[in-house]
């Protein structure tokens, strides 16, 4: 494979706390009164002498430039106005949802999964523009934005990629195997520290309604408690005591389960 060369640097860090220095045409843009975003261009990014564009046409991967033509069709300002204005900009939305949707459509939904495409798929290079971020960055991206994508606009941009790469929705079968999370079964808390988190993070949110940090974290944490609630009724209708369940805030879809090294994390069993 040709070197690959890009605007974007190649060591980024935290998401939505980088910030790019203004020393071009493409720097990130500006927008009077909404926050300004760390939105690079596609076409700065190479494949050896070629444009990653011209790599992309002659490898017959047409389909891909016409997803990401499809999400700059759209407008993004439903998750922009999740941002003020403070603060150093973060990576443009349109972007980050790119990149959930390039890897839906490659089959790979797993936060470290996206995190690879994004370093090594060319195809997914060019619908992010060069973007990096980390399994974290992404995870928060996600928390931060889950009514977004909950919701009908979420619709809109899946159509729009669905439409854009041919891509059916007819059939979606699943055999049963354990698919590990990506966050730590370690990191799993139990009903009475769920409780506290969810006081704690819903007195930051009165105390700051404008601080979408503040209300991403109380939506995580209210998201766990929909999820262990949902468990342990289950546990009492069995007759079980539930007093020994646990609930991972950053995953709280998932449970820990045997993986076919015999090993036990968090995981899910998608059927």
């Amino acid at each position: 494979m040709g070197r690959t060369r890009t605007s974007v640097n190649q060591n980024q860090a935290n998401l939505f706390d980088i910030a790019q220095s203004d020393t071009s045409d493409h720097a990130p843009r500006a927008v009077v009164g909404r926050p300004k975003f760390v939105e690079p261009r596609a076409d700065e990014i190479f494949m050896g002498a070629r444009p990653l564009r011209q790599y992309l046409l002659e490898s017959g991967q047409r389909k891909i430039l016409d997803l990401a033509d499809a999400l700059r069709s759209l407008e993004w300002s439903e998750f922009e106005e999740r941002y003020t204005g403070a603060g150093r900009p973060g990576y443009a939305p349109r972007l980050m949802v790119g990149l959930v949707m390039y890897g839906l459509v490659k089959g790979v939904s797993s936060l470290r999964g996206l995190e690879d495409l994004s370093r090594m798929d060319l195809g997914c290079m060019w619908v992010c523009a060069g973007i990096q971020p980390d399994h974290s960055n992404i995870g928060r991206f996600l928390l931060r934005h889950q009514a977004e994508f909950e919701g009908t606009f979420f619709e809109q941009v899946a159509q729009a990629a669905l439409k854009a790469t041919g891509s059916g929705v007819d059939d979606l079968a699943g055999d049963g195997t354990t698919i590990e999370a990506a966050a730590s079964r370690y990191g799993t808390i139990k009903r009475e520290a769920l409780d506290r988190k969810l006081a704690d993070t819903s007195l930051a949110k009165e105390a700051s309604p404008d601080d979408p940090d503040k209300t991403a974290e109380h939506s995580k944490y209210s998201a766990a408690d929909r999820a262990l609630r949902e468990r342990e009724t289950k546990r009492r209708a069995k007759g079980y005591r539930t007093n020994s369940l646990r609930v991972s805030p950053a995953e709280p879809e998932a449970v820990v389960q045997r993986l076919k090294n015999r090993s036990f994390a968090l995981s899910y069993k998608p059927s």
